[in-house]
């Protein structure tokens, strides 16, 4: 298969995946190699959660059916869909803990969806690694409640697909790029 079509049919993927609420990012330049690149759905918590031994749908930020249905969209997409490999990062804002307990509360997070994603059938070749980054890699100012609210999540970044091209959550300064949200 040519790279066109290789290009087509990934945007194609893109529309359907735009179409059920995930996002799309596209480049807009005139190289057939150009590939859409996805960026799932991200998950919220509620301030400290989850505690130990607490269900995933009691952690999530109200509404938690909106949060569940983002995480079974992200599930069905990485089921339907060989060749995508994410990378799970949980994050907390700069309140609702501090120092080690906010990496142990950002690494449980990830853990819980990585967890909750398995024993819903996503394959290990789908996940290229859970990981907690705490407070260090922040994803928003954490200024007001709302954009706390954006730290105290689990983000989803597609790193890999079958078409060899990698991406990342993570930037090279080791930030969580926030454009790719």
């Amino acid at each position: 298969m040519d790279s066109k079509k290789i290009a087509e049919l990934v945007l194609l993927a893109g529309l359907i995946l735009t179409s059920l609420g995930c996002q799309r990012n596209t480049k807009s330049d005139e190289s057939a190699t150009d590939v859409a690149s996805f960026q799932f759905n991200k998950i919220l918590f509620q301030p400290g959660r989850p505690r130990a031994g607490e269900a995933l749908a009691d952690a999530m930020a109200p509404p938690g059916i909106d949060q569940l249905r983002n995480l079974e969209t992200n599930a069905y997409w990485l089921r339907k869909v060989p060749g995508f490999q994410v990378e799970i990062a949980g994050t907390t804002d700069n309140a609702e803990c501090a120092g080690v307990d906010c990496h142990d509360l950002s690494t449980r997070r990830a853990r819980m969806v990585y967890d909750w994603l398995r024993n819903n059938g996503v394959p290990d070749e789908s996940i290229y690694a859970f990981r907690g980054f705490a407070t260090e890699k922040p994803i928003s100012n954490n200024r007001d409640e709302e954009e706390r609210q954006r730290s105290r999540s689990v983000d989803f970044g597609v790193i890999r697909t079958s078409y060899g091209r990698t991406d990342s959550l993570i930037d090279n300064a080791g930030h969580i790029d926030e454009k790719n949200q």
